[in-house]
């Protein structure tokens, strides 16, 4: 497959042959229709405070079509058009099963490291794939994360209907949360 891949030394993306990704038990392998350009890959590739390493492939906001599940992969079809969120977990641990991915002792993030969105294809598991209608299409797709993101943002801070609230920043995410 083709992605785009972070070169360090000159802070610069480089289009390069890859790998396929080939699901493991219990993950798909999701063909990427659209990708989102974060505010965060920006930050990183110009090297504020983190940046990404050395052959990472950016890119989080994704949204795609199934095209491979691994053995005892559920709950996605091949063909199904899914927003990716970006995540990758084990899927069988408690935190797994209970649906805390975040606390499995092998979670990740594509999009900092190897297999982000900027590629033709994605690996992830199923339950961090959120199915599509057709009508939705891959372009409102690729922004399921950022306005997860502000609905989790304005759910915790329990802010309600006249609340005064600040918003900072006018990107997709401070938007939806506005």
């Amino acid at each position: 497959m083709r992605a785009a891949v972070f070169l360090e030394n000159d802070r610069q993306l480089t289009v390069e042959a890859e790998d396929d990704p080939t699901p493991g038990a219990g993950q798909v392998v999701v063909k990427v229709h659209r990708r989102g350009i974060c505010s965060s890959d920006l930050h990183m590739a110009e090297g504020h405070m983190i940046s990404f390493a050395e052959g990472a492939i950016p890119g989080h906001e994704v949204s795609g079509e199934v095209v491979a599940l691994g053995p005892g992969a559920q709950s996605v079809a091949v063909g199904e058009h899914v927003a990716v969120l970006p995540y990758v977990t084990c899927g069988r641990c408690v935190s797994c099963r209970t649906g805390d991915g975040m606390g499995c002792k092998q979670f990740s993030m594509f999009g900092s490291g190897p297999g982000g969105g900027c590629a033709e294809f994605v690996l992830t598991n199923p339950g961090w794939c959120v199915p599509l209608s057709r009508s939705v299409g891959f372009d409102a797709g690729a922004l399921v994360e950022p306005l997860a993101v502000s609905l989790r943002a304005a759910r915790v801070s329990r802010a309600g209907q006249g609340d005064r609230v600040l918003v900072l920043g006018a990107g997709p995410i401070g938007l939806a949360a506005a």
